[in-house]
């Protein structure tokens, strides 16, 4: 049964097409998340940067969101699956 704010998360996502290792691409995916802060007024705007992207890349992605993309006065997150794995198995292991 799909929700109210099920449907909302669905409306928000949006793709942007772009290399690896292009700036190009992280020029137009931060275009198009200031654009999204401005239109809705974002106060203090939290920037999630999840990679679900093969591990080769992680390096020049990183570099690309870090110089194109992380919010210069707000939080900005990043993190790849890996990490996650890693900080679960950690949680329990405590």
């Amino acid at each position: 049964m799909r929700t109210r704010h099920y449907d909302k998360f669905l409306f928000q996502i949006k793709y942007v097409s772009g290399s690896y290792d292009s700036g190009e691409g992280f020029e137009k995916l931060n275009k198009e998340i200031s654009e999204y802060e401005k239109s809705n007024k974002s106060e203090s705007p939290r920037r999630l940067f999840y990679l679900a992207l093969p591990p080769s890349v992680y390096p020049s992605v990183c570099k690309m969101i870090r110089t194109y993309c992380m919010n210069p006065c707000k939080v900005s997150l990043l993190f790849h699956t890996l990490f996650f794995l890693e900080f679960i198995q950690a949680m329990r292991s405590s």
